[in-house]
């Protein structure tokens, strides 16, 4: 009996120690987890919280981005354009098809600006002599066909996104006259013009007029190469005076 009992107590003992060890197995399984999750949790909040903070960020821009408009519309509405819808879009794709009514003045003063980037600038005729004056036609006659001369390709076509037309009234009351804000490219110099054209009208804001072809007359007044406006000076017909 006495042997007996003393297996049946080893077992027991066996038994226990088995469920106790089971258990502390349990605990730590459990304990591991616990920090993995704690871990992950604490992973997931810094990702929510840089990803709040991001949206935070974005948010401040587009509210600074959004009081800059709201500044330039109130600087700039009472200049807007009294054109109705129908009338922008006639008026815009009229402009943008005709690239021809950029003026040459604009071209010529583009491409003193490019030779000044190139830096193939000379000397102005008031500080030559005479003498270096007729050398220096000499060299112009000598190379004028070793370098052909630039052709610009001005366009209305925006390379970098959407293309810029913006009307503005010219005053108030009954005004025969609307100004257009405008930019041209020149893409192969990569070189953009900034251009006011005027237009008129016939009968108080609700005729444009029109030349004997029937086209819309634009008049250019003014044009920017990034070096401040200068008005459009057209074209002498007849003797220059000196």
């Amino acid at each position: 009996m006495k042997f007996r009992e003393e297996v049946f107590a080893k077992i027991c003992t066996f038994v226990t120690v088995f469920i106790l060890f089971a258990i502390v197995i349990f605990e730590a399984i459990s304990l591991q987890g616990a920090r993995r999750d704690a871990a992950e949790t604490k992973e997931q909040a810094q990702s929510v919280q840089e990803s709040l903070q991001k949206m935070i960020d974005v948010n401040a821009g587009l509210q600074e981005k959004n009081d800059e408009l709201a500044a330039f519309q109130k600087e700039w509405s009472p200049y807007a354009a009294f054109l109705e819808s129908k009338e922008v879009l006639t008026l815009r794709y009229d402009l943008f098809s005709r690239p021809d009514l950029i003026p040459q003045q604009v071209k010529d003063a583009l491409n003193r600006v490019l030779d000044e980037r190139e830096g193939r600038t000379e000397p102005s005729e008031t500080s030559l002599s005479k003498e270096e004056k007729k050398e220096r036609e000499k060299e112009e006659k000598e190379t004028e066909e070793e370098v052909p001369p630039r052709e610009l390709k001005l366009t209305f076509s925006n390379p970098d996104g959407e293309d810029i037309f913006l009307p503005l009234s010219i005053g108030v009351g009954d005004e025969e006259a609307c100004l257009v804000y405008t930019a041209a490219f020149e893409k192969e110099y990569d070189a953009v013009v900034e251009l006011v054209f005027e237009i008129a009208f016939e009968k108080q804001r609700s005729v444009v007029a029109r030349d004997e072809n029937g086209k819309i007359n634009w008049t250019c007044v003014a044009f920017n190469l990034g070096e401040g406006w200068q008005g459009f000076v057209p074209e002498q017909t007849g003797e220059e005076t000196e």
